[in-house]
């Protein structure tokens, strides 16, 4: 019986976590994750609406694109048929999403005035000639692209 005291005497003392450690240690793991995992939950439902207006974002650019193409005559006589800033234009089209969402996208232009020599502040009163405000608009969202125009 001596010689079992001495030897576990001798012995070091064995390396790891006890039983009950392990249980504390999972219980504040426990604890702790759920929060983290509802806070990253939230930021998981948004990805799906970004994606979309990801996906919205580059239609209206292109869209924005093809117009700038078109000729700086074209685009001046589609803004004198319009008749003003806010009134769409007839290179307005319907489009329909990878998704199968149909979208309108709106174009508006008008004659800018670049050089504010009416002193108003407004960018559609004395315009100037050679100068074409370009704006493309997502019907019934925030989203828009704008641009100008000029004669070359």
């Amino acid at each position: 019986m001596a010689d079992q005291r001495r030897e576990r005497a001798q012995r070091p003392p064995a390396a790891g976590f006890t039983f009950l450690e392990v249980i504390i240690a999972m219980a504040v793991l426990a604890v702790c994750l759920v929060p983290a995992l509802e806070a990253l939950r939230g930021g998981l439902g948004l990805l799906g609406i970004q994606e979309g207006m990801s996906m919205d974002d580059y239609a209206l650019l292109a869209k924005s694109e093809a117009v700038l193409a078109e000729s700086f005559t074209a685009l001046d006589n589609a803004a004198a048929a319009a008749g003003g800033p806010t009134t769409p234009t007839s290179y307005s089209d319907l489009f329909t999403t990878a998704d199968g969402r149909q979208l309108t996208r709106n174009v508006y232009l008008w004659p800018m005035d670049g050089d504010n020599a009416d002193l108003d502040a407004d960018l559609f009163t004395g315009t100037d000639a050679g100068i074409l405000y370009v704006k493309v608009a997502l019907a019934n969202t925030p989203l828009y692209h704008e641009s100008i125009a000029v004669r070359q």
